[in-house]
């Protein structure tokens, strides 16, 4: 009897040490499998934030807000479990044809994800399709040929010209274009000049670098009369009234690692003046670039003169012009947009895409 009362006492530790181990194990699993799951919920809603965050800055472009080139946005959700950013990258490079791109970074408990909204704006964002595009309409209100003078690489032939009828052109964001900071270090001049002002870049020592020149006069005739010869290398930005062009030579936008600014970006201080392309006497000038003027654009020639703008020209609006002008749309502006233009703010931006980065 009593070794049956010792195997009995041997069996019951046995089983038990059975039963415990199978808890543990049970428990264990149950455990194993409770942070699976919570490891796979958080990770999706961190995707989910990470798109939240691009939504976010899309909401405030089309209620206003400019971001520039590295800007972002941070913020989290109501009940606190996640956070967001939003980085605005422009200009998009992903090749998907957009005006920016959002980099949106989701985070909950210990995971991150990364996803990126390539943004397509409506409307106005076709204006860098064309080779002329206006406010006022293009191309018909002063008749010249498309097969002579209109070559479009990329969009032909629907994109020689801006429609006839009310356009809306871009514009740019002013406050990054004349900010020194936004440049690297010996790209950027700024010179500051009042009343009627000859400006040759090679006199200044200006060739190859960004110039910004302030008008600081107050009369709306004042004139900036840039004078060319040769090749010059030269990205202009400048807010006076009226600028003239006289000159033989071939004017090429600088460009900065990898980085092409636009030829000239003229933002007068005052309405209903003109940016005026004068060649008289069989000069020739060929401009490499984007050109951007928020007034009237205006050309005239005699002998041979000629003009071509290897790039896009876009204009407020449109005053006498000869037919003596060529337009080469050879690089796609609107894939790739040139750094810091802006479409109406009336115009609501959508992502096209979502892509996470693995």
């Amino acid at each position: 009897m009593k070794r049956k009362g010792q195997a009995f006492i041997i069996v019951v530790i046995v089983f038990g040490l059975i039963v415990s181990v199978f808890a543990i194990s049970i428990s264990t699993a149950m455990r194993s499998q409770a942070l699976e799951e919570t490891e796979i919920y958080q990770r999706e809603q961190a995707l989910y934030f990470a798109q939240m965050g691009i939504n976010q800055m899309i909401y405030s472009i089309n209620n206003g807000t400019t971001y520039t080139n590295g800007q972002n946005i941070t913020g989290t959700s109501p009940s606190g479990i996640g956070s967001y950013k939003a980085t605005y990258i422009t200009p998009d490079n992903s090749g998907y044809g957009g005006i920016a791109t959002i980099k949106g970074e989701g985070t909950v408990g210990q995971f991150t994800r990364i996803v990126y909204a390539n943004v397509q704006g409506g409307g106005s964002s076709d204006s860098l399709k064309y080779c002329l595009y206006t406010s006022t309409g293009g191309k018909d209100s002063i008749g010249i040929p498309d097969s002579n003078y209109f070559f479009n690489l990329f969009y032909n032939p629907s994109y020689f010209y801006c429609p006839l009828g009310t356009c809306t052109i871009p514009y740019p964001d002013w406050s990054w274009y004349t900010n020194s900071s936004n440049y690297p270090a010996g790209l950027f001049v700024q010179r500051n000049f009042t009343g009627n002002q000859s400006y040759n870049p090679t006199t200044y020592g200006d060739t190859g670098k960004v110039v910004f020149i302030n008008y600081a006069g107050s009369n709306s005739s004042d004139t900036l009369t840039i004078v060319l010869s040769g090749s010059v290398s030269l990205s202009l930005i400048t807010n006076f009234p009226n600028i003239d062009i006289s000159s033989t030579a071939a004017w090429t936008a600088v460009n900065f690692n990898g980085l092409t600014y636009p030829v000239l970006v003229h933002s007068p201080a005052y309405a209903n003046t003109q940016f005026s392309v004068r060649l008289q006497g069989n000069k020739v000038l060929t401009i490499n670039g984007f050109v951007y003027t928020n007034a009237t654009f205006t050309a005239s020639y005699s002998g041979q003169s000629m003009l071509t703008i290897n790039g896009e020209m876009v204009a407020n609006s449109l005053g006498n012009i000869a037919d003596k002008i060529k337009f080469n749309y050879i690089n796609d502006y609107f894939g790739n947009p040139p750094p810091h233009f802006i479409v109406s703010s009336s115009v609501k931006f959508l992502p096209s895409s979502y892509r996470e980065e693995y």
